[in-house]
């Protein structure tokens, strides 16, 4: 017979003068298929499977949601057949981001960038160009440049306020503002 143990009664934890009480919400993070509200779901099922486990990792929260009932379920493809060409389509994104290049020029240092870059095409479908091609277009330069505007907040928001990084976020983002006007 296994024992059980009653749970200590909730405390509200008493703050110190160099810890400061806080609450958390979960949102999506920009860019991403969910929305705020499904965020907020998710995040509450990823914290209680972390208490859980002690560690959250993929494979846990895989084996949570290949339960119908659990609230994860519906936000992964559960056809094979759909869910195999899926991730083949994935690969294939990958490969392609894979690849840098790297330019050579008589009396300058080698330079070195991804050799493909995602713009939206012609026909407003998405497409991957030789970066090269798609700097020397400016509806396409313009693409590129919001998209690394973007990463780079997205990096921002992921570290700003951990690391004391503020001035190298302006001058990139000075950089980025004349970049654009070239």
């Amino acid at each position: 017979m296994a024992k059980t143990r009653k749970a200590a009664p909730k405390r509200k934890a008493r703050a110190t003068k160099k810890q400061r009480e806080f609450t958390t919400r979960y949102a999506a993070v920009f860019g991403t298929t969910i929305k705020d509200k499904d965020a907020r779901v998710i995040g509450r099922r990823l914290e209680q499977l972390h208490k859980k486990h002690k560690d959250l990792t993929p494979e846990t929260v895989l084996e949570d949601a290949r339960r119908p009932q659990s609230v994860l379920h519906k936000y992964f493809e559960w056809d094979d057949t759909v869910a195999a060409e899926k991730w083949r389509r994935e690969q294939a994104r990958q490969l392609v981001k894979a690849v840098r290049v790297i330019i050579e020029s008589d009396g300058e240092e080698p330079r070195e960038m991804r050799a493909f870059v995602r713009v939206v095409g012609e026909e407003k479908k998405a497409v991957y160009l030789p970066a090269i091609e798609a700097m020397s277009d400016a509806n396409y330069r313009r693409q590129v440049l919001d998209q690394l505007r973007k990463e780079l907040g997205d990096i921002q928001t992921r570290y700003g306020r951990v690391l004391d990084v503020a001035q190298l976020f302006d001058a990139i983002d000075a950089q980025l503002r004349r970049m654009k006007v070239a």
